[in-house]
């Protein structure tokens, strides 16, 4: 296994602490929405987080419609299909 991949757990348990620390309310259907899309690596998962969390800054409630709109080009090259190559 490779030693960067994470579980779904562990980047959901990330986005909690991570909310947590900022002292922001997110919903759990929106951090679970965030750990099922976004699995390249903690740092996007972070960055994809600040990002909505920006959002509700400006006045936007925080929803899974509203996270996959604000990330729509991140949720777009996470989903780049895989190429015969890759898998040899």
């Amino acid at each position: 296994a490779d030693i960067n991949e994470t579980t779904f757990e562990l980047r959901l348990g990330i986005l909690q602490i991570k909310v947590e620390q900022m002292n922001m309310y997110v919903p759990n259907d929106v951090l679970e929405f965030l750990a099922k899309n976004i699995r390249s690596n903690i740092r996007e998962l972070e960055g994809a987080l600040n990002k909505v969390v920006h959002t509700s800054l400006i006045g936007r409630s925080i929803t899974v419609e509203s996270a996959s709109e604000t990330l729509a080009d991140l949720l777009r090259s996470n989903h780049k299909p895989i190429t015969i190559a890759e898998i040899q």
